[in-house]
């Protein structure tokens, strides 16, 4: 399997779009804002349509204000992936491997750094339906879908439908807040 298209999936997956015009929208964007970092588990189970394979995915996402984020995928094959702006820098392993790539322009301006920090609204590039506890996402323009379940002015799972027919399910567990985090952890070798 194509290494990149896993870890642009990755990328896509977890590092969602939000609209923050909505009322629910702008309670889990407080939520967030009010602290200065925070770090969560993840568990996500993607089935790569054109490819027929499914793919379990385990690891840890860490966000720092003002938007440094840093992904530790531990299974099914080790990797760190950290974002900055339009360059996403993943670490492999396995091949102790630096590959340094630009983000693709969607996911680039339209990820939940924009949600987090509360600097950016994509409110046109997506319908918003809310039916607590769902938030539900279809773009204006092409295919696809984002499920978002909230708990708590949290999120705690997403399900993610792309044009291309590919699934991802993903559960967010284990936040914790104000951690401290050192710039330093952002770099990879760290």
């Amino acid at each position: 399997m194509n290494r990149h298209v896993i870890i642009y999936l990755i990328l896509f997956s977890i590092i969602i779009p939000f609209n923050a015009c909505a009322t629910a929208l702008d309670d889990i964007q407080a939520r967030y804002s009010a602290f200065s970092d925070f770090s969560v588990g993840f568990t996500q189970v993607s089935y790569f349509h054109l490819l027929g394979k499914k793919v379990n995915f385990t690891g840890k996402l860490y966000y720092k204000k003002p938007g440094y984020v840093r992904m530790d995928v531990f299974k099914p094959e080790r990797q760190i992936i950290v974002m900055k702006g339009t360059k996403a820098m993943i670490y492999l392993a396995s091949e102790k491997k630096m590959i340094v790539q630009d983000v693709p322009k969607g996911i680039a301006t339209q990820n939940i750094l924009a949600f987090f920090s509360g600097l950016d609204s994509i409110e046109n590039a997506y319908i918003v339906e809310e039916k607590s506890p769902h938030i539900y996402l279809s773009p204006r323009k092409g295919k696809g879908s984002i499920d978002i379940l909230v708990k708590d002015d949290l999120v705690r799972e997403i399900d993610v439908i792309d044009a291309m027919g590919n699934h991802s399910h993903i559960i967010l567990t284990g936040y914790c807040f104000n951690l401290g985090l050192k710039e330093d952890m952002f770099h990879i070798g760290h």
